[in-house]
């Protein structure tokens, strides 16, 4: 099968695609329960005055959507369409700046999921969607080899950190760890490193809050009705660093491993997402490997802070679009498209 057949069916492929997202997107109010909705309304809230929520970021959130146009009054058809536009520019990047083919199988794994979180989450005002637009502007002015795209990519992380996501700046930090020990004294080294880091963190976290880190979940399971098997609860009441750093291994493990059951479709789906991720990167030569390094502390850190395994999906599923930049060069993960082959 020659290129341009190749390439025709990929834009037959994105068309269906695009259509069927529209009439998801546009229903998506419908389709959803209203819990999945909850960010949007509290940036309306903020919008319109009389929110009394505390969080900087949600107010900086509500601002980049108020520079758009946005306002609390804006029909949710309206959002739902900016939305899908993001989307759609997403697309056209990967598929004809990036030549990434969505019909092989190891591209259609990452995209098949990628959709459904973004048709499921995605079609608000939340800080996804911000991190989406913001992925746009990245991937337009990332060019391969480019000696300068670690400093770009760092860069995007401080912003973002400081507007939006501020624990942002803990994996920025672990992710540097992680980049040069693994470059400079090997992987052993890189996980010694990477374990002192987690130590290090929840210590001065402490001596400078009073607080334990893996408590922060919290705050927000508090403020949440969720089934016993979705919430991330710590297995031990934190009475030093060492029960912190115990409860920060029970959270990460369930990362990894359904130890708490699996309480949900979207929690089945979680779990074959990022053994299926974990197998794509074990099986994969990565030259952007500060993506990979961001990547995996990300993961570290959502042992931390993550309320639920919903919210670890839906924070992972964001960072797609940068996955996909990290994996472009790999000849696992290449599609035959891009080669050229039939």
């Amino acid at each position: 099968m020659n290129k341009i057949v190749q390439k025709n069916q990929q834009v037959i492929f994105l068309t269906a695609i695009l259509i069927i997202n529209l009439i998801i997107f546009l229903n998506s109010r419908t389709l959803f329960p209203s819990s999945f909705f909850l960010d949007s309304q509290t940036i309306k809230d903020i919008m319109a005055g009389y929110s009394t929520v505390t969080d900087g970021s949600y107010y900086n959130t509500a601002s980049f959507y108020s520079i758009l146009g946005f306002k609390s009054t804006t029909p949710d058809s309206l959002i739902e369409l900016y939305s899908y536009f993001i989307f759609i520019v997403l697309m056209f990047l990967l598929i004809f700046k990036f030549k990434i083919n969505l019909l092989s199988i190891k591209n259609f794994f990452v995209f098949f999921i990628f959709n459904f979180v973004y048709s499921c989450y995605f079609t608000q005002m939340g800080k996804e969607l911000v991190l989406l637009s913001l992925e746009c502007v990245l991937l337009t002015i990332w060019k391969k080899k480019n000696s300068n795209n670690d400093f770009i990519f760092s860069l995007f992380i401080i912003i973002y950190a400081y507007l939006f996501r501020n624990y942002w700046v803990l994996v920025f930090l672990l992710a540097l760890v992680i980049k040069l020990t693994s470059k400079f004294w090997g992987k052993i080294f890189c996980i010694l490193s990477t374990i002192v880091s987690i130590v290090m963190m929840q210590f001065f976290y402490h001596n400078l809050f009073g607080e334990y880190l893996t408590d922060s979940r919290y705050q927000v399971n508090s403020l949440r009705k969720l089934g016993a098997n979705t919430i991330l609860n710590n297995p031990f009441i934190n009475t030093s660093v060492f029960t912190d750093f115990l409860n920060f291994c029970y959270s990460f493990i369930s990362l990894l491993l359904p130890i708490d059951g699996i309480g949900s479709v979207n929690e089945m789906l979680y779990y074959v997402w990022i053994w299926g991720i974990i197998f794509i990167f074990l099986n994969s030569k990565i030259e952007q490997k500060f993506i990979l390094s961001f990547f995996i502390s990300f993961l570290i850190i959502q042992g931390f802070f993550e309320p639920d395994i919903g919210s670890v999906f839906r924070h992972q599923i964001s960072l797609v679009p940068m996955l996909f930049i990290c994996l472009k060069s790999s000849e696992f993960f290449r599609g035959k498209y891009e080669n050229g082959e039939g």
